[in-house]
């Protein structure tokens, strides 16, 4: 959906050069994510949405004293999504004080209700499943619920999305050939996209300096605000590209379009030749990743280019592509009660109730569970002497 308005501004602008910047960063933030949109990583969703609110917000600066619903709910969703989104929160805070000093308390009460509703239930499902208000946020430990995830383990998970960050970041800079996760032309994308936004931001830094001299811009002032919160968040949370590439990317065209200094020019044949070529690599690429799973799975009987629309591969499929029987591979753990967990060296697929026990983020082992009560449904919590 953002792709397709991002294209449809560049076409209806007539291939104008702001756009063609949007269009560009866009393309980058595509491409740096691409092995990560098929999952169920929580990644994707708010590094694409914080584009689309940024670049709406360089294109149309107005919708600041008329976007209320979508610039204050959407930054509240998404903090829902990932919590390295809460620099957009700035930007809901500056609207609803607006809104207090037009005396428009009315609009305040819908709009609070409404992020009320949102993250309200956001709270109880983390209560639920981990006993802490803010998952992995230990330090803030407010209830004492005996499935609450012992406090070493809490500790644990949070150090370890702080080190994996920082491993392949550090892998990207000096070793983009050596990642285990990511290929070689992503890494030095990665590194491009880095450069170009830290460049773009040190244009920012001297453009708001030198803005403040006159009357200064409150988009961009925010703008500013919200990408230097964001930083540090990422810097002293995990710096993996793929927590930030959206806000990433936005630095750059933003800094760029600041750049141009409110010069209107156009390029038709560039534009053209960009969309096209955009257009086509994704359609390649998407039949091309299930072309090599239906091949190797040997799936009779199934037109690739069709099977694409209505049934996405699984993992299981993967499996399966390699001569592996995913069904086999689980063994079953007793617990108290006479209840059973299916255990896995590989994935637990979405077999319930099952878990992996061979993966170097698992902090609380499965030795440690135990059942709550006499139904599953009653959940599980760890052993005594495992708190």
């Amino acid at each position: 959906v953002i792709g397709s308005w991002i294209l449809y501004e560049f076409i209806r602008s007539r291939f104008e050069i702001r756009r063609l910047i949007i269009l560009v960063a866009y393309i980058s933030l595509c491409w740096v994510s691409i092995y990560f949109l098929g999952n169920t990583s929580t990644d994707i969703l708010p590094n694409f949405i914080i584009f689309y609110i940024v670049a709406r917000l360089i294109l149309y600066p107005r919708i600041l004293k008329e976007d209320y619903l979508l610039l204050i709910i959407l930054p509240v969703f998404l903090l829902t999504c990932k919590l390295s989104s809460c620099a957009l929160i700035i930007l809901s805070v500056y609207l609803i004080y607006q809104l207090f000093r037009n005396k428009e308390y009315l609009n305040i009460g819908f709009l609070c209700t409404i992020g009320l509703l949102i993250v309200l239930p956001w709270l109880v499902r983390n209560v639920i499943i981990s006993g802490y208000l803010i998952y992995p946020l230990y330090q803030i430990d407010l209830f004492s619920f005996d499935w609450k995830v012992p406090l070493e383990a809490a500790f644990n998970q949070k150090a370890y999305i702080f080190s994996t960050g920082y491993y392949f970041l550090r892998i990207a800079l000096r070793y983009p050939d050596e990642s285990m996760r990511d290929p070689f032309a992503i890494n030095i994308l990665t590194d491009i996209i880095l450069g170009l936004s830290i460049l773009a931001f040190l244009y920012m830094t001297h453009f708001v300096i030198k803005q403040q001299r006159k009357k200064a811009e409150p988009v961009h002032i925010l703008l500013y605000a919200i990408f230097v919160v964001a930083i540090i968040v990422w810097l002293t949370g995990g710096a993996d590209i793929r927590f930030i590439a959206g806000m990433l990317c936005a630095i750059i065209f933003t800094g760029a379009i600041l750049s141009l200094k409110e010069r209107v020019r156009k390029y038709p044949l560039a534009g053209r030749c960009l969309m096209g070529i955009f257009i086509l690599s994704l359609f390649v690429w998407t039949t091309s990743r299930y072309d090599i799973v239906y091949s190797e799975a040997k799936i009779d009987n199934i037109n690739v280019p069709c099977h694409i629309f209505f049934k996405p591969y699984t993992v299981k499929d993967q499996q399966a592509s390699i001569g592996l029987d995913w069904k086999s591979s689980f063994s079953p753990h007793m617990l108290n009660n006479g209840h059973i967990v299916w255990i896995n060296t590989g994935f637990a697929y979405d077999k319930l109730p099952a878990r992996t026990i061979d993966h170097y983020a698992l902090f609380l082992p499965v030795s440690c569970l135990e059942s709550r009560g006499k139904s599953l449904q009653d959940g599980f919590r760890a052993k005594e002497y495992c708190r």
